[in-house]
């Protein structure tokens, strides 16, 4: 049978265009639909299912996003509410209860509201007589205290507030609704950096339960890093959009803005910002000049931080003693380092040259740094950090056991807990919590990829694509990373940065869970097609949020249901009388603790305070705390006439203090600055500083406390005194 020919019809819109003939009988517009693919049911059902889980993902993303945060904010709220009652206290239990620097900081607000005019306030500030007795000092310029100043202005111009609301109520629930952006931050770095929506559970849940060791933001309100660690996590958030590759430019011009102004933002709100800008610096140029991040976003990076600094410089009325510091001459040099340097990678043939050379360029950069630093601090004559230096020579290098230190400001710092070495208790409490095991196992996984990729990648060897860790895949990963890890030994070797180094933790170790391309580089190596790791990954997660709540949900709950309620009697006492007994011209010395309450509570001028950064403050306070001393009366009561006091407070359990260590309590700090042994001692301490004078005689302190009608009548008069305090006149 002979077969039937037919003629193939090209009905693309091409043909038509080109004005090809049809044969008779045929219409090009019976041809026009064909030019679109046509679905069938079930691919319609497979798009619909696909879209209605990915819409349902962003959902529960969102969901998480606000949620997570604002559980995070309620139960800092609840338990400092909760163990404090704070709401319902009485004024001076309320201001009491804002121990040690948060007291001086708050004090500030008060002076502005109280004031009743935000710019008769604020001139109060800018030139104070009260906060260092004996000279004019500029608030502003000195401390970090624009926060007050803001919510000072807030409350005073908003009526509803200023009705309805005590101003230190005010002041904490600002403060707890804040630390809700600190948890926000560290989810979205989870799901950037991750892409899995399982992460953010994880991440959310390790928040909620070592939330302890994220924040102090319910023991101590006021406090600085309270203020500042929320924008420097929203900060590394924005260089973790940064440095993600194949951002489009407008994307990265507005995630370089909204960096620079956090970054700035955590510059304002706290002291130690420059420490933490150099730490940060310093893991963003090595990161960069190892080829693993890209030059030129490192280096906008830096230039963003440097420029923050500058501003808080500028808004603090010139603050020399940021305009010197170690990141403001790093961030140039680095800079110029990694402009100027030639490629490692490209210029250079062997591996060990490579390695040398790139030792060489980050020991010459921070060298230079140190001597620029150190030569702009003598040219300005900048003494504020000078105690920091000596600080860290002891710290690190100082290796005699049992001789004794006589200098009175490291002695100060280092006889403190929060300022020496993370103890091993709270590593393994955070290994208990269920955080460290999956930290340290994806730590020490990271590590080798990265010197496998390092060390492929200077010996000129094809690379793995996993083990490709550069500028082209996953900058943002090891960006974060680096950066932890940086934190890590500033919280292990001075435990009171652990609060960074755990909230980065809780992102770095989600990540480390839930990371996709980890566990597609995976499937892809197993020849995985079903997706079982996949679903391993998921039921890991599951069950590691299993365990953080089981293990950790009753101790939480039994602390957000912890009511009791503030009690110091003493103090309310001690705060009572000086308001009632003694003229609003007084001038006080004590600790500084208790001289940052009194300055909260009664408005009286101080000697001496917490915030102990200025040199003329360190050599005062050393001066003030001769009260304790084992000096003469006559010549302490000299010292404290030459300081302008008018009253001294004693504590009775700063002067009778006994216990381990006897030469970090108080009064052993003060014998060791006058030379004096301090009291107690064990022999073989004893025998290894034979060099300090032993005192045997009774302290003054003592004499006033114990008997104060029969010793040093003509020089000191008693007018309050209870078991914890003593108030004497300074005649």
């Amino acid at each position: 049978m002979a077969r039937k020919r037919f003629n193939l019809i090209d009905t693309s819109s091409k043909s038509k265009e080109k004005g090809i003939p049809l044969p008779s009988g045929h219409n090009w517009d019976n041809y026009s639909k064909l030019d679109k693919p046509v679905k069938t049911s079930e691919a319609d059902w497979k798009s619909t299912i696909c879209s209605f889980i990915k819409g349902g993902r962003m959902l529960s993303l969102l969901f998480v996003l606000v949620s997570v945060p604002r559980l995070f904010s309620y139960v800092l709220y609840s338990v400092h509410e909760n163990h404090l009652w704070f709401s319902r206290i009485t004024q001076v239990e309320k201001e009491i209860s804002f121990r040690t620097e948060s007291g001086l900081y708050y004090s500030y607000m008060k002076q502005i509201i109280m004031a009743k005019d935000f710019d008769v306030g604020l001139k109060l500030l800018l030139d104070d007589k009260k906060t260092e007795f004996g000279r004019t000092i500029n608030v502003v310029e000195r401390f970090n205290v624009f926060q007050e100043i803001a919510l000072a202005k807030i409350y005073l111009n908003s009526d509803y507030i200023r009705t309805n609301m005590h101003p230190m109520v005010f002041y904490v629930q600002v403060l707890f609704a804040l630390q809700a952006l600190l948890a926000f931050s560290l989810i979205a770095i989870t799901y950037e950096v991750s892409k899995s929506f399982v992460g953010t559970l994880v991440c959310g849940s390790l928040l909620i339960t070592h939330i302890t060791d994220i924040t102090r933001a319910e023991q101590s309100p006021a406090l600085r890093e309270n203020w500042a660690t929320p924008f420097y996590f929203t900060f590394i958030l924005c260089t973790c959009f940064i440095f993600r590759p194949y951002q489009t430019k407008f994307k990265l011009s507005f995630f370089y803005f909204v960096a620079f102004i956090t970054c700035t933002l955590f510059c304002l709100l706290w002291q130690f910002n420059q420490f933490v800008i150099l730490l940060t610096s310093i893991a963003i140029f090595g990161t960069s000049l190892l080829g693993f991040t890209p030059k030129l976003k490192s280096i906008t990076i830096l230039w963003v931080q440097w420029f923050s600094l500058l501003v808080c410089s500028y808004a603090q009325f010139g603050n020399k003693f940021i305009l010197c510091s170690f990141p403001m001459s790093l961030i140039p040099i680095a800079n110029v380092v990694l402009i100027m340097f030639p490629d490692i990678e490209s210029r250079l043939k062997r591996f060990w040259s490579k390695m040398v050379v790139a030792v060489m360029a980050f020991v010459i950069t921070l060298g230079t740094t140190l001597a620029s630093s150190l030569f702009l601090k003598n040219y300005f004559n900048v003494q504020e950090g000078t105690h920091i230096m000596k600080f860290l020579f002891f710290k690190f290098f100082s290796w005699e056991e049992n001789l004794l230190r006589t200098d009175f400001d490291s002695n100060l710092y280092l006889c403190e807990r929060i300022f020496n070495p993370m103890p091993v208790d709270v590593l393994k409490k955070l290994n208990s919590k269920g955080i460290l095991a999956p930290y340290m196992f994806g730590t020490v996984v990271m590590l080798v990829l990265l010197l496998v990729s390092l060390v492929r990648s200077w010996r000129n060897l094809e690379l793995e694509e996993w083990h490709n860790f550069n500028s082209k895949r996953r900058p943002e990963l090891i960006h974060l990373f680096s950066n932890n890890l940086i934190l890590a030994l500033l919280a292990l070797t001075t435990a009171r940065f652990k609060f960074l180094w755990v909230a980065s933790m809780c992102a770095l170790t989600s990540i480390f869970l839930n990371d996709k391309e980890l566990i597609s580089y995976g499937q892809r190596k197993t020849g995985d097609s079903r997706g079982l790791l996949n679903l391993l990954r998921v039921a890991l997660s599951i069950c590691f949020c299993a365990y953080l709540f089981g293990y950790n949900y009753q101790p939480t709950w039994n602390r957000i249901n912890t009511f009791t309620e503030f009690h110091d009697p003493d103090t309310v006492e001690l705060i009572n009388a000086l308001n009632r007994e003694t003229p609003k011209n007084s001038v006080f010395t004590a600790t500084m603790q208790v001289c940052a309450m009194i300055k909260l509570g009664s408005g009286r001028a101080i000697t001496n305070h917490p915030h102990y950064e200025n040199k003329w403050l360190r050599e005062r306070t050393a001066s003030a705390y001769q009260i304790y001393s084992k000096l003469p009366a006559d010549e302490i009561h000299g010292i404290l006439r030459g300081l302008g006091t008018t009253h001294i407070v004693l504590e009775s359990s700063v002067c009778f203090q006994r216990g381990k260590e006897p030469q970090c309590k108080t009064k052993g700090v003060i014998d060791l600055h006058n030379g004096h042994m301090p009291d107690n001692l064990p022999v073989e301490i004893q025998r290894s500083n034979q060099h300090l004078i032993k005192k045997n005689k009774r302290r003054m302190c003592e004499e006033l406390i114990n008997f104060p009608n029969k010793f040093h009548r003509n020089l000191f008069k008693l007018l309050f005194q209870n078991k914890t305090f003593s108030v004497f006149g300074v005649l």
